[in-house]
């Protein structure tokens, strides 16, 4: 139940805020390995990938357009 609420948290944002890609290449990735590794994933990369590919990781949270911007620049 608590993946669903960060879901519904992450929609609303998108929702209420929109979706705008960050403007630096790069710093979308940095994000979102920055916030893998604060939930303690030492593969930063198992985490990035799921999150790019929309998987919720328990523990991880960014901000959407982080990953939009990532998707966007094919990282």
């Amino acid at each position: 139940m608590k993946i669903w609420i960060q879901v519904a948290v992450v929609v609303a944002a998108m929702t209420a805020f929109g979706a705008h890609a960050k403007g630096k290449k790069g710093a979308c990735k940095k994000h979102i390995e920055k916030a893998c590794k604060s939930a303690g994933f030492k593969k930063h990369k198992d985490c990035f990938n799921k999150v790019i590919a929309g998987e919720s990781v328990p523990g991880v949270s960014v901000d959407s357009s982080d990953v939009s911007a990532c998707k966007k620049h094919g990282h």
